[in-house]
């Protein structure tokens, strides 16, 4: 049984239904059963997985970028009983981009990833991060990245924002991004940070800029924070930048676009299982771009192997 998850509103200003008939086309052609849903609340997920998943495997299909799939990691239960697919409809698509899949406007169809879907066979195990919130004990997956400082004020203010609808109409969503972040470059707040990784190591910043545990390379919309990063280590990787000002860091993004930042001052990364960070106040925390509360302490953890991925 294919569960198609459809969020309209992820396609970055493409308002048709296209790449979902296809796919359900080439299902209908392969005689495979599906339902297609156009929401991607996770109750209604989960309730979706516990009505099949116990008489069958289940294949989820996320159709739309990194907040749907989200959504859907977030709604699994027995990641024994489903196999997951997804095609990257959304503004900024960094888990396709890190998993090397092909961008949607350069490959409007989707042709290879539909075929892919339709054979169904698992191709690779991912991990997933999972994020737990130090005060309550509760949790959070990720699939591209959990962050905090300014790259979580960015993503809380673009999902509030009515730049990003403005540029989705030119099929420009990833824009928004960076007319929120210059604003938010500005007003960063002086907040202590220290992170602790699984390895006894532990960094200090006076100011915290962000800091990133990254399951794949790419988080922003292409910013390869983490080139090193490949969703499949078992481990997650740090990126963290602290204790510089506005003139310091604007140079640094260019670089850090490329993956080509780690030799500049202020800027610390490393490898860990688990990762603890503790901040001096509470701060946004994201994870693949969706903020749901501010923490003062959270530690991030990677479920190694967790998710059947059909790619």
């Amino acid at each position: 049984m294919y569960f198609i998850i459809a969020n309209p509103a992820a396609q970055s200003g493409q308002n048709d239904n296209r790449i979902i008939k296809k796919l359900e086309a080439a299902l209908e052609a392969a005689h495979k059963p599906y339902f297609t849903c156009f929401s991607a609340r996770p109750s209604y997920i989960r309730n979706f997985i516990k009505q099949f998943g116990q008489k069958e495997e289940v294949t989820l299909v996320a159709v739309g970028g990194d907040g749907t799939i989200n959504g859907v990691v977030n709604a699994i239960e027995d990641f024994s009983k489903v196999k997951f697919a997804f095609l990257p409809i959304g503004s900024s698509n960094d888990l396709a981009r890190g998993l090397g899949i092909k961008d949607i406007q350069k490959d409007p169809g989707q042709d290879d990833n539909i075929q892919k879907i339709t054979e169904g066979k698992i191709l690779r195990q991912m991990d997933l991060g999972e994020l737990t919130y130090d005060d309550t004990g509760a949790k959070r997956r990720f699939a591209v990245s959990a962050g905090v400082g300014f790259d979580a004020a960015v993503c809380y203010e673009v999902n509030r924002s009515k730049f990003k609808n403005f540029f989705n109409s030119f099929n420009q969503g990833r824009l928004s991004y960076g007319t929120i972040a210059l604003r938010e470059l500005a007003t960063i707040p002086k907040v202590q940070a220290k992170v602790t990784l699984d390895n006894g190591e532990s960094i200090k910043m006076n100011k915290l800029i962000f800091a990133a545990c990254m399951n794949t390379a790419y988080e922003g919309g292409g910013f390869r924070f983490a080139p090193d990063a490949d969703g499949n280590s078992g481990k997650l990787n740090l990126a963290a930048i602290g204790d510089l000002n506005l003139a310091q860091i604007l140079p640094k993004f260019p670089a850090a676009y490329v993956g080509k930042y780690y030799h500049f001052k202020g800027v610390h990364h490393g490898q860990g299982q688990q990762i603890h960070i503790e901040l001096s106040q509470p701060l946004w925390i994201h994870t693949d771009g969706e903020v749901t509360r501010k923490s003062q302490a959270v530690t991030i953890s990677c479920l190694p192997h967790c998710l059947n991925l059909i790619m």
